[in-house]
């Protein structure tokens, strides 16, 4: 089953000039749907209206890294509603928008009780919280 990610991907390169993007964009509502439901989920924000802002979210979604939206894909974790992770390091406050593994993983480290804000964990999180250390040799 193909992805909307790797359907948006394809479609990378297919349009000659932006004239044929925004023609595409007015008026294929399926294509739409795509860029609605990847804007969402990789860019955290919604996508409607006119076709300039559907022509922006393609955009930014094509040069999306693939690696970042397959973490985004794999992750054990999953936050409540509305649940903000707040760091020192503003670049790792964190939603379930931009929730991958790493971050879950750094968050409950640092500050346990945010263990509360969690929808879903693994059941290795122990040991993925206290890896076992190999002796040196």
């Amino acid at each position: 089953m193909i992805t909307d990610f790797e359907i948006l991907l394809q479609s990378k390169g297919q349009f000659k000039n932006s004239t044929e993007l925004s023609f595409r964009l007015e008026n294929d509502f399926e294509f739409r749907k795509i860029i609605e439901r990847l804007s969402k989920l990789y860019l955290g924000r919604i996508v409607s209206g006119c076709s300039n802002c559907y022509f922006d979210a393609y955009m930014e979604l094509i040069h999306f890294s693939k690696t970042k939206a397959m973490e985004k894909d794999k992750c054990l974790f999953s936050l409540r509603a509305g649940a903000v992770l707040e760091d020192i390091d503003g670049n790792k406050t964190t939603t379930n928008v931009n929730l991958t593994n790493e971050l879950a993983i750094y968050h409950l480290k640092r500050t346990p009780s945010y263990i509360k804000y969690f929808t879903k964990i693994p059941e290795n999180l122990d040991e993925l919280l206290n890896p076992v250390k190999k002796p040196k040799k």
